[in-house]
């Protein structure tokens, strides 16, 4: 019952390209505990990305539509999210 660990009070960060569209196995099972946990106010999610354009920032936001209470950082690792990760 691994998916009990996302139904703490947590801050979760994803980094890179995790959570891809084709990767069912994290859509199946990640994905809903992130919608409930962060709907719930149990979960806060930081996705920290590289993303150069609006086209790809959009994309990366389609992957976690549906998932509330999430911060994106679409520097990489620039100083806004190693500040959060300092914290």
């Amino acid at each position: 019952m691994p998916w009990r660990f996302l139904q703490n009070k947590l801050e979760i960060i994803i980094i890179g390209y995790s959570m891809r569209p084709d990767d069912y196995h994290s859509r199946a099972f990640i994905y809903p505990q992130l919608v409930h946990g962060s709907r719930s106010g149990d979960l806060t999610i930081k996705v920290v990305d590289y993303a150069k354009d609006n086209a790809k920032r959009d994309a990366i936001k389609a992957r976690f539509e549906g998932v509330e209470n999430i911060e994106y950082f679409f520097d990489g690792f620039g100083g806004e999210a190693l500040e959060f990760i300092e914290a």
